[in-house]
């Protein structure tokens, strides 16, 4: 999987600068993570943007981007994931994007998907959108039996 985040013209004028992003901050706590789990080892792709103008290069080589946005009618269940080896998911700002990134990301036609109702922190984004995920693999392998009590 692959996490890309970018600054659009709502994000935090400081989010870039953290620093967890800083001499690979944001490594520990993932490797830690994934030493719990038991099964993944495979550290995700973490890309960082100075900008949403950057995506155009970025896309390009891109496999399977999905757009996260609490206004989509789509979810994960409602598109087919699992057929790629990478999956990327476009963090935008929590206050959203503004007209001007709407258009920007318009000529890309991603695909649009809501993991939850809420807006969420761009941390509990990143959760959310890695259990959908697993949920999704998990179901792949053992689809659910119709009850027929």
């Amino acid at each position: 999987a692959e996490f890309v985040f970018f600054k659009a013209d709502l994000s935090e004028k400081s989010y870039l600068q953290s620093k967890l992003w800083q001499d690979d901050n944001w490594l520990k706590p993932i490797v830690h993570g994934l030493a719990q789990s038991g099964k993944y080892c495979q550290v995700p792709k973490l890309t960082l943007l100075e900008n949403i103008y950057q995506l155009e290069t970025h896309l390009n080589v891109t496999p399977r981007p999905y757009l996260l946005s609490p206004l989509s009618s789509q979810s994960l269940l409602d598109t087919d994931p699992l057929t790629s080896v990478i999956v990327s998911f476009l963090f935008g700002p929590e206050r959203g994007l503004s007209e001007r990134d709407l258009l920007f990301l318009e000529q890309f036609k991603l695909p649009e998907i809501k993991i939850s109702s809420s807006i969420l922190r761009v941390e509990n984004a990143l959760v959310a959108a890695a259990a959908q995920m697993e949920m999704l693999r998990r179901f792949s392998e053992t689809p659910l039996q119709p009850n027929n009590s």
